[in-house]
């Protein structure tokens, strides 16, 4: 027969209070790389963005160039 030593209110307690602090590393932890991942995400798309708008401009200005050369 073995001898089960039942745990006492006190050490439930303490336990329950590891295992919270544990949670809350951890959701602390996902949260600020979700949020990380997000920030470059976004950095990245508005980079693009940006770069997107610039060719497009570039692209009018070369249009345009060719029609003035055209034209004259």
């Amino acid at each position: 027969m073995s001898a089960h030593r039942q745990s006492t209110g006190k050490e439930q307690a303490a336990d329950a209070k590891r295992k919270k602090k544990k949670l809350l590393s951890t959701d602390i932890n996902t949260t600020t790389f979700i949020q990380n991942t997000y920030d470059k995400w976004l950095r990245t798309k508005i980079y693009f963005t940006l770069c997107a708008i610039g060719m497009n401009f570039k692209h009018i200005e070369l249009l345009s160039e060719g029609a003035f050369t055209l034209c004259r």
